[in-house]
């Protein structure tokens, strides 16, 4: 990592904290992103031309409020781009640059709408009702 370069080993990417944009559509349909940095491509890879769609690949798993799963894996290899325009061949300069992956297919990810299963997030509040707790004396100020 001292050299700041890129290698062509690849790895893991978990992307976290997403965050959901919904359409206009009234069909529930909407985008889904994160955000996270990242070396950039896998060296030799850096431009479309170089790679296929089999090179990466994007996996998203979802856990329903009921607890179940549901996992989509997409070839994303010509979907993977720099944000800013880098040169051919990369430089080292280019090592820090963003880089999107925009997957805008016909088979997105759809997931049903399921009834929690009551072990899911999120909680339940109660709170009894106000009562008069009488005078009480705060002293002066």
């Amino acid at each position: 990592m001292t050299d700041v370069w890129r290698t062509k080993t690849t790895g893991t990417l978990l992307l976290t904290d997403w965050k959901g944009l919904p359409t206009r559509a009234d069909n529930g349909d909407g985008w889904i992103y994160s955000q996270t940095t990242t070396f950039g491509l896998p060296h030799g890879m850096e431009q479309l031309a170089t790679r296929d769609s089999t090179d990466m690949k994007l996996t998203m798993i979802f856990t329903l409020r009921d607890g179940s799963t549901r996992t989509f894996t997409y070839n994303v290899g010509l979907k993977v781009k720099y944000k800013q325009p880098i040169s051919n061949p990369a430089t080292r300069q280019d090592v820090r640059r963003e880089i999107e992956v925009i997957v805008d297919i016909p088979d997105y990810p759809y997931l049903p709408d399921v009834p929690d299963d009551g072990n899911g997030a999120g909680f339940d509040a109660k709170v009894a009702d106000w009562e008069d707790g009488g005078t009480i004396d705060m002293g002066t100020f």
